[in-house]
């Protein structure tokens, strides 16, 4: 039997979520055929046609909040968040929803032996991306988050909806005023995907000891992450170590097993004729 798996998303024809999650079926003998959803529509139409037959997918922005809103039963990390990016069909109309997004990323800055405690973090983006990871971040016992994005009232919103200790919203006209530095910078934004760079002054970026593009590219560099490192940052990474991670523990949601994240990952890299490294 081939089960139904998928990742939902617009666009989502170059999405490596396939490869991966075949790769994490075969590697666990797992029988089980994993696609791709483009939602055209609403992303309810979509789910309950897919969900006729599948029984798991992941959701991609700007679908996360829809994601969220379409599941019966929650996770405490999803309902924190806010956002849903894995839904497990548990019965005629219930689906579970969670979000691996955040555990995701914590276990790829883990794996790259970043240190959290006592770390003052700077999150670009103040949407569907940003809820997923905020409260993840803030349990590594982080100094605090600071959350800016071009729309500081959607910023504060976010802020104030979450209810967690020394998270901070700022405008960006006021953090390239002011002389701070932070340790790690994360960019949740859309930006890399338009070419652009955040409206974040250079002094900023340079000091971090760490910046991280959610974003993944083929080359293994964002312009995000190319400007850091021009600037002189050590430790730059893209998003394609917190896809695979993701993806892991969204697979053992959904099957209940762990796969091999760094054989994984040293395939995608051979996929995408990357040099290896994590």
């Amino acid at each position: 039997m081939s089960f139904q798996y998928a990742v939902f998303g617009n666009p989502v024809e170059h999405s490596l979520s396939p490869l991966i999650h075949e790769f994490f079926a075969k590697d666990t003998q797992q029988q089980m055929h994993y696609g791709t959803v483009l939602v055209e529509g609403s992303f309810e139409d979509s789910a309950n046609i897919f969900f006729e037959e599948g029984l798991g997918c992941n959701i991609t922005v700007p679908f996360k909040q829809e994601a969220y809103r379409y599941a019966t039963q929650l996770s405490h990390r999803a309902e924190i968040s806010g956002a849903v990016n894995t839904l497990k069909k548990l019965d005629y109309n219930c689906f579970y929803g969670d979000n691996t997004d955040g555990d995701g990323l914590v276990l790829d800055l883990k794996r790259k032996g970043i240190e959290f405690k006592g770390k003052k973090v700077l999150i670009i983006g103040a949407g569907g991306a940003t809820r997923g990871i905020i409260a993840p971040i803030a349990d590594m016992e982080v100094d605090s988050v600071t959350v800016v994005s071009r729309t500081f009232a959607k910023t504060l919103d976010l802020v104030e909806s979450m209810n967690i200790k020394n998270l901070k919203a700022i405008s960006f006209e006021r953090i390239n005023e002011q002389d701070k530095e932070y340790d790690l910078i994360l960019n949740a934004s859309s930006s890399s995907l338009q070419g652009v760079l955040p409206d974040l002054k250079d002094d900023i970026l340079k000091k971090a000891f760490c910046v991280y593009d959610l974003m993944y590219s083929k080359s293994g560099e964002t312009v995000f992450t190319k400007k850091a490192h021009e600037l002189g940052v050590k430790a730059t990474y893209d998003g394609l170590g917190m896809l695979i991670c993701q993806a892991a523990l969204s697979f053992e949601l959904w099957r209940g097993v762990r796969p091999d994240i760094d054989k994984a990952y040293s395939y995608i890299l051979g996929v995408l004729g990357r040099d290896n490294h994590a």
